[in-house]
């Protein structure tokens, strides 16, 4: 029998600026996923015209994405980063390279290498039922290991 329990979960992130040090994450939401990655296209197809099958390897980045508690140490902390890496008139980026070890329950380890923050929620919601829901940040890496 398999146990799938995700309690336990963390990540250690280090921004090359912002973060040098590096900052743990493991205050994750109850109503978004903790950590998620969507699927990622490797490969590519297509028909000649007698119908032969090519295909072809495609490099294409790894998303990660955390949804954290607004207002947490984790949200503040990746509240800066993406504020730091946010580019905007007057304004430079800091250009953080990211490495991320996430650090499964199980025992499982999963480095990203050569990153960068890609997304984020700028401010806090407020919902029709006056929660803030929680917070998400996306970043896009070069290759897992």
């Amino acid at each position: 029998m398999e146990n799938v329990s995700g309690t336990g979960v963390k990540a250690f992130l280090q921004a090359s600026h912002t973060f040098p040090v590096g900052i743990w994450l493991s205050i994750f939401a109850d109503d978004k996923d903790a950590v998620s990655s969507d699927t990622v296209n490797i490969n590519d197809t297509a028909m000649g015209v007698n119908g032969d099958m090519v295909f072809w390897g495609t490099p294409n980045v790894v998303p990660v994405k955390f949804g954290v508690i607004d207002g947490s140490e984790d949200d503040k902390n990746l509240s800066l980063l993406l504020e730091n890496n946010r580019v905007a008139k007057n304004k430079a980026s800091v250009k953080d390279i990211i490495t991320l070890t996430i650090m499964y329950p199980d025992g499982r380890k999963k480095l990203c290498v050569n990153g960068v923050i890609k997304d984020g929620t700028v401010l806090s919601s407020v919902t029709s039922n006056a929660r803030r829901p929680s917070r998400e940040y996306t970043f896009h890496f070069e290759n897992v290991i």
